[in-house]
């Protein structure tokens, strides 16, 4: 798998990521033709520079001052003729500035001014960081946590405090952090929603095979070098990784029956699995050890619907690094029927399992044994 590890450790902004993307070997005539079909007059302005004794490359937009609503911007890009992919990547970075700075506003979204957001340079920076990793051939991106900076910074709502309220929307569950010195708006609105959208955010580098390193330079004179580096090449592990936060707690005075309802209720809040666990615990007690796997996004509202359903009074959170196969959803043909299945890949040859809920639809639907739709499963899949 080809992934590329952006490194912020002076932050990022749209003309970084174009400049490290250009820098790690591509062309930008390539860029500006490929932009072209947007139909906004502009061009690149490239130049090498050294920034504390480190050489990279600086990208500045030259375009004219009319500003753009959202509205426009998703229009530019929708008529233009590029990858429906690159499209829809694009639209969903701006609509994640419009919604941060819907919210810090207190507004709706169709009343949205980005005032210096709107400038055409924002549709050339995302949509060219978008176009580049798309040609590149990047299936993921990771990212370092972010530097900030720190300070003041200077716009049209006057001055506000580093980071600004948008961009403190938009790096919200990504991990960042502010250095010491660096008193500079270092992670721009627009360098925060590419990366938080299209990234994941780690803590170290990911365990690649480094073939291309690209170094963006940024306009600021700091402490460190105002340099964006990305890595660009195949990831060692086959596994797919990801961070889970595991919620439990004992219970010993509760029905058991209550235990179905319970179950199937925070399946349907968002957990992505539940398990019971006997336990034997103090008083000489029979209880359940309850444990719940979910994503941090749905913790606040299972503690919650835990609480108000069990007799517990404390629930224990954990959040722990996860390796998962690489899988997809696949249908499958069989003699009862289309369903669909888990295909996962291990060692270079896949395995298709059945998924329980649709072989049950089929044996309901068929009249048949449960463990023969297994079968049959199994028997297509096998002989693929």
């Amino acid at each position: 798998m080809k992934i590329a590890y952006f490194d912020c450790f002076a932050g990022i902004s749209g003309d970084m990521v174009l400049g490290a993307l250009l820098d790690a070997g591509v062309d930008s005539k390539w860029l500006t033709q490929g932009l072209s079909s947007m139909g906004i007059e502009f061009s690149l302005e490239t130049t090498r520079v050294i920034k504390s004794g480190l050489k990279g490359l600086g990208v500045l937009v030259l375009v004219d001052t009319e500003r753009l609503s959202p509205t426009k911007m998703f229009e530019i890009i929708n008529k233009s003729s590029l990858d429906e992919g690159i499209k829809l990547t694009s639209c969903q970075i701006i609509e994640r500035i419009v919604q941060a700075e819907a919210f810090v506003h207190g507004i709706c979204s169709h009343e949205v001014h980005l005032h210096e957001l709107g400038d055409k340079d924002t549709v050339i920076d995302v949509v060219g960081s978008v176009l580049l990793l798309h040609h590149l051939g990047i299936e993921r991106v990771y990212s370092s946590p972010l530097n900030m900076g720190g300070g003041k910074v200077c716009c049209e709502h006057g001055i506000l405090p580093v980071p600004a309220p948008a961009t403190a929307e938009l790096i919200k569950d990504f991990p960042v952090y502010s250095s010491t010195g660096a008193d500079k708006e270092l992670t721009t609105p627009t360098g925060a929603a590419i990366i938080t959208t299209l990234g994941i955010g780690v803590d170290c580098m990911p365990k690649m095979k480094v073939e291309r390193i690209g170094y963006g330079a940024g306009s600021h004179e700091t402490n460190i070098p105002n340099m964006l580096r990305v890595f660009i090449g195949e990831a060692v592990s086959v596994y797919e990784e990801d961070v889970v936060t595991i919620l439990s707690t004992n219970i010993d005075d509760m029905n058991p029956e209550i235990y179905d309802y319970l179950i199937e209720g925070i399946i349907k809040q968002g957990a992505l699995d539940v398990y019971l666990i006997p336990i034997h615990g103090k008083k000489n007690r029979m209880g359940i050890l309850l444990n719940v796997l979910t994503m941090e996004e749905t913790v606040d509202k299972l503690i919650s619907f835990i609480f108000s359903q069990t007799t517990t009074i404390g629930i224990r959170i954990q959040h722990m690094s996860r390796k998962k196969l690489p899988r997809q959803a696949v249908e499958i043909d069989t003699k009862y029927g289309r369903l669909t299945a888990k295909e996962t890949i291990i060692e270079d040859k896949k395995r298709v399992m059945p998924e329980y809920e649709e072989c049950l639809r089929i044996a309901k639907d068929k009249n048949v044994p449960l463990q023969e739709v297994y079968w049959e499963c199994i028997r297509v899949t096998t002989q693929a």
